[in-house]
């Protein structure tokens, strides 16, 4: 995915998901939004400095994520998200040395979102 097509993707997202930022909903899309971004720039060949500022990123997406679970409310969906985070995190960490792992951290990423994006037009 070259550099034109992730910016015209934000570009697009980030008018959607400002709206959306007065709910916590609305803050956990935009979460994932980004962190799909920033992982479609770590699987791709762009300069090193971008690379690290995105990298940067992702893992404070991640931590966002790690810490917006509610372990209480339902303990079991939260540690299986928590383990998903943490392979992520764990993917991001390790980027150059294991592509694979940062195509399967997007699609998990992809999946995430979509299934949040289902909840909120079910709720």
């Amino acid at each position: 995915m070259n550099f034109a097509l992730v910016r015209n993707q934000y570009a697009q997202t980030q008018h959607q998901s400002d709206l959306a930022l007065d709910n916590p909903h609305g803050r956990i899309t935009r979460v994932f939004q980004s962190l799909l971004l920033d992982l479609n720039v770590l699987a791709g060949d762009y300069p090193e400095i971008r690379a690290n500022k995105s990298r940067s990123k992702a893992l404070t997406a991640i931590y966002i994520l790690q810490e917006s679970l509610d372990f209480e409310q339902n303990q079991e969906l939260s540690q299986n998200l928590y383990s998903l985070y943490e392979f992520m995190r764990v993917s991001i960490l390790n980027y150059r040395e294991k592509p694979y792992d940062i195509s399967t951290s997007r699609d998990i990423t992809s999946e995430l979102l979509a299934s949040w994006a289902e909840l909120a037009s079910d709720g």
